[in-house]
């Protein structure tokens, strides 16, 4: 999202850049429009309204405004249009889509689909969400818009984009990695894009002189961080999220070293194939497994199979 920011502003766009948890989406998506919108005194306000909400026009009025805040399309059909006198347009960044709030998410889309699709105004979105929001968002039938969205998914990078993301912004940034250090964070990230971003950042944070070098024992200390932040913000969240049987399926696969076979784990299980790939296939869309090959999977970062054995963990393993 932020090199499509970056674009946009290069060729003269606006960029509203919001996340769906917040909890103020709505407000803030309607302040930070208002602002791009020129300064004459006055205040953008609803003038007019159709039957459910579904239409509006947009006027200037002397300051105060009126007590009926704008709708989001409304806001965003101003925004845009404004922008095209420009000669540009306007982008809408949305992060953490999997946790908006269903009505605000509605009205979102809704107004999407109407201005540009319906309007043609200049208009662009990119949305950023945990695979959890197949069940969340994209679930709800009132998401058409989003459902037919370009999506495009982010799975585990290689090892020559893993030093890539590591190296390059420490050498841009005006640091150095030691080589046994890189190979270090490398590993250790397994290709899981979240874990590059916090042993990259945590290394880079403890080391003294990044411009000296960061050290075998920064990234050290750096992977203890990272793996301290990843069970919190995503270990944690996702299992308790888990219904009872995908929890036994992940027990069955931590008994494996790396890769399990969907055989072995229904095995475990005591269940047929076809309810075995149920329940793969759920955990595949949460992102905590990945496939490795047909017929067999893996944790998507080893972190996952290391805090299920991990004794002070207090779960149950049933086989």
């Amino acid at each position: 999202m932020n090199s499509a920011e970056v674009v946009a502003r290069d060729n003269g766009w606006s960029v509203v850049s919001l996340s769906a948890s917040s909890g103020t989406f709505r407000n803030e998506l309607l302040s930070i429009v208002g602002d791009i919108l020129p300064d004459d005194g006055s205040k953008l306000r609803l003038s007019s309204v159709q039957v459910f909400g579904v239409g509006g026009s947009v006027e200037r009025h002397p300051s105060p405004p009126v007590s009926i805040p704008p709708l989001i399309r409304t806001a965003l059909t101003a925004g845009a249009d404004h922008m095209a006198a420009q000669g540009a347009g306007l982008l809408v960044t949305v992060d953490e889509l999997q946790a908006g709030d269903p009505a605000e998410m509605r009205e979102f889309a809704t107004a999407l689909q109407h201005v540009t699709r319906r309007e043609l105004r200049p208009l662009a979105f990119v949305g950023a969400a945990l695979p959890e929001v197949e069940d969340t968002l994209l679930a709800d039938t009132g998401m058409t818009f989003f459902q037919r969205c370009a999506r495009a998914s982010l799975g585990a990078l290689s090892v020559d984009d893993t030093l890539l993301a590591l190296e390059g912004p420490i050498r841009d940034s005006g640091g150095h990695i030691d080589a046994d250090a890189l190979a270090l964070a490398v590993d250790y990230a397994a290709g899981f894009p979240f874990m590059v971003q916090l042993v990259g950042f945590h290394s880079w944070d403890i080391c003294d002189d990044p411009a000296a070098s960061i050290a075998l024992r920064d990234v050290e200390a750096g992977m203890f961080e990272a793996l301290a932040v990843l069970t919190e913000q995503i270990v944690r969240p996702v299992w308790k999220a888990l219904s009872p049987v995908d929890k036994e399926f992940l027990f069955a696969m931590a008994l494996d070293d790396t890769v399990s076979h969907v055989a072995d784990i229904a095995d475990r299980l005591g269940k047929d194939g076809n309810y075995v790939n149920y329940y793969r296939r759920r955990l595949l869309r949460t992102g905590v497994v990945a496939t490795e090959g047909r017929g067999r999977l893996r944790f998507a970062h080893p972190v996952m199979r290391d805090w299920l054995l991990d004794p002070s963990f207090g779960g149950y393993a049933p086989f």
